[in-house]
């Protein structure tokens, strides 16, 4: 598949099955960002189930993911700096496997990162090792 970019930035997303025919509601996956003039070719592609979308690289919340990431692929909150309300950033929650709608420490919600944080307990921990 080629795609001409027509003298704008764009980010590229993948998806092999529409949900009800909904963009918004069916998983997503950013393959690549192009720049101005330039000509993308992508090579193994799941044909003939592919579904194809554009979208402008605009950070208007400023939490690096693109504004087409958030709603395509996070499901987060474009126009909020943190979805979740925190002050962590849906960038560092996203890649960090936290839920991205609950404050606090989520493991693993994403499937990316195998990631778990745990409460320091108080005093000084018994560490054995095994």
């Amino acid at each position: 598949m080629t795609l001409t970019s027509n003298g704008l930035n764009y980010d590229v997303f993948r998806t092999t099955e529409l949900l009800e025919n909904s963009i918004s509601e069916s998983t997503w996956t950013w393959l690549t960002q192009a720049v101005v003039g330039t000509t993308l070719t992508l090579s193994n592609q799941p044909w003939p189930n592919a579904f194809y979308v554009l979208g402008k690289p605009c950070d208007c919340d400023g939490d690096n993911l693109t504004d087409a990431f958030e709603q395509l692929v996070s499901k987060t909150d474009p126009s909020a700096y943190s979805t979740r309300g925190d002050g962590i950033d849906d960038y560092t929650a996203y890649y960090q496997g936290r839920n991205l709608y609950v404050p606090g420490s989520v493991p693993d919600t994403n499937g990316i990162v195998n990631l778990q944080v745990f409460t320091p307990l108080r005093g000084t921990p018994n560490i054995t090792s095994l």
